[in-house]
């Protein structure tokens, strides 16, 4: 937890959350090139970095970073609907 500083911030403000989150989470590795969302998909996850960097792009094809997340740094959020994309 120690390498998620988010987690512990989450833990001070509301003591026994890390007993309910800690268990759902899962470790997932990713390689430079990797696509993990884009406008098609829609997240239901917060995706944490722990280590490395993972630049945010609008697009893959110009590669221009809008963002660059750092270990410590998080993405992502749970939401409770997601309407599909109307074609």
């Amino acid at each position: 937890m120690k390498s998620l500083p988010v987690l512990v911030k989450l833990e001070k403000l509301f003591p026994g959350s890390a007993t309910v989150v800690l268990p759902r989470m899962k470790p997932v590795l990713y390689s430079q090139g990797d696509v993990m969302l884009s406008p098609w998909i829609c997240a239901r996850e917060v995706t944490f970095i722990t280590e490395g960097t993972c630049a945010c792009v609008h697009n893959v094809e110009d590669a221009k970073t809008i963002r660059e997340y750092r270990a410590g740094e998080w993405f992502g959020e749970v939401r409770d609907s997601c309407k599909p994309l109307k074609h």
